[in-house]
This record gives C-alpha cells, structure tokens and sequence, in this order.
C-alpha cells in the first residue's frame, strides 16, 4: 500500500530494510500500530525507507 500512495505521489517506491532485524522492527511496529493505536515507528519505518528510496535513485 505504502509503494502505490509513494508513486501516486510522485516519490519512488520506497525501500524498506529487509534484513531479520528490519522484518521483525517492521512487524512490532505494525503490532504497535493494530493494538495500541501508536503509529510513531511505523511512521519512522516509512521515512527511512523512503530516505533510501531517494538516495539509492540520486544521480
């Protein structure tokens, strides 16, 4: 979902951290996000992914 509202935006598919570390920091923050309604790390997730995302297309 992330990737379609990234590209209707005009901002590149964003790269997430797909290291054990990264998937299991990516699944406690939507945990975070489902049952306590706090969407701070997902939110941190999705800036640095985005972040890579743009410094990985810079020229």
């Amino acid at each position: 979902m992330t990737d379609l509202i990234a590209i209707q935006t005009r901002r590149p598919m964003l790269i997430y951290d797909t290291t054990e570390t990264g998937r299991q920091r990516y699944i406690d923050a939507a945990k975070w996000a489902l049952a306590r309604k706090e969407y701070r790390p997902m939110t941190d997730l999705i800036r640095e992914a985005l972040h890579a995302a743009r410094t990985q297309n810079e020229p």
